[in-house]
């Protein structure tokens, strides 16, 4: 995290991402995740995976709207734990779910599209948090750096996709992510529909170079 933030912002940060897992960890110790332990874990971090992720895309249109250039900082940490409860997700359903039994997950991948869908959203979400740091900005160039980043917008529809191909039924949930995926794309096509970043490859008040510096 960007080490000129307010103490008590990256705390509080910190501490609200992590209330999901602790919710989790203590359900489990009470033994309240119900019938099928396994199944409800992976459904709630694949919720909050998707909940962090359009926070993580939401920051640059209320910073947008709101005039609050201070809300910048908070979308590559909030990427960061997205892929921390992705991580989680498919740790869960190939270690218990699957017992990390590869040949059987192949051959449900073959039946269950939403496997397939899942998990290559989730190496592009592996890509885009090892490149978050501003060592990979450097590397790349902030232009490349910046379109490589785009593909969060993927991820995000990804992610949808996985959720309905699963679900096979739209419930109010699913809809919601969609909706909020749709409304942040169009937003994002509007803003800047052929150009991936600015010719100097900055946005207005930043460094050349900073993390902040509109890759989404």
């Amino acid at each position: 995290m960007n080490g000129k933030w307010p103490r008590v912002a990256r705390r509080s940060l910190i501490f609200f991402c992590s209330i999901p897992l602790l919710y989790l960890v203590v359900r489990l110790v009470y033994g309240t995740l119900g019938a099928n332990p396994v199944r409800t874990a992976i459904l709630h971090t694949g919720d909050w995976t998707m909940r962090l992720l359009i926070l993580c895309l939401a920051v640059k249109p209320l910073s947008d709207v709101t005039r609050l250039k201070a809300l910048l900082p908070y979308h590559r940490p909030l990427g960061l734990f997205a892929l921390f409860y992705a991580a989680l997700h498919f740790a869960i359903f190939l270690g218990l779910d699957y017992f990390f039994q590869l040949p059987l997950v192949l051959k449900e991948a073959r039946k269950s599209p939403y496997i397939i869908v899942g998990f290559g959203s989730f190496l592009i979400l592996v890509l885009l948090g090892a490149t978050s740091v501003k060592s990979w900005m450097r590397r790349l160039g902030v232009r490349r750096w910046s379109r490589i980043h785009l593909l969060v917008y993927p991820v995000a529809v990804g992610g949808v996709v996985h959720n309905a191909l699963k679900a096979k039924t739209a419930g109010p949930g699913l809809l919601i992510y969609a909706a909020l995926v749709a409304a942040l794309l169009v937003y994002r096509l509007l803003r800047k529909p052929l150009g991936f970043c600015r010719p100097e490859g900055r946005m207005p008040g930043f460094p050349r170079g900073s993390p902040e510096s509109d890759a989404r």
